[in-house]
């Protein structure tokens, strides 16, 4: 199992497999965002729940983290479920990304 890493960010991006944190890493070293966001591998599908489990456990979950996003990859994600979902402690809405613009709020 891929053990999350220690929170130390407010804003967590969770991606699936190396190329996509490579690829993200690039984007925000970018954008200048490295002081703003951390990018955690949970490896594949199959081991989302248990990476999960652990992450929402982490000493630092509740008092750290504000938001976060996961990326799955399309080739593996069910219709509609790829780009980014984000959750926000401030905001019960749900954001879903493309790319790096979003494209649509659902706020239900």
């Amino acid at each position: 199992m891929t053990k999350p890493k220690e929170i130390e960010k407010e804003v967590q991006l969770l991606v699936e497999g190396n190329d996509q944190r490579n690829f993200f890493e690039a984007i925000v070293n970018h954008l200048s965002l490295n002081n703003d966001v951390q990018i955690q591998n949970f490896g594949g599908v199959d081991e989302l729940r248990d990476f999960m489990s652990a992450f929402v456990k982490m000493p630092r979950f509740r008092s750290t983290v504000a938001s976060f996003g996961m990326r799955r990859s399309p080739r593996r994600a069910r219709s509609g479920a790829s780009g980014i979902r984000w959750r926000t402690r401030a905001c019960p809405c749900r954001i879903y990304w493309k790319s790096v613009l979003a494209t649509a709020v659902d706020w239900g």
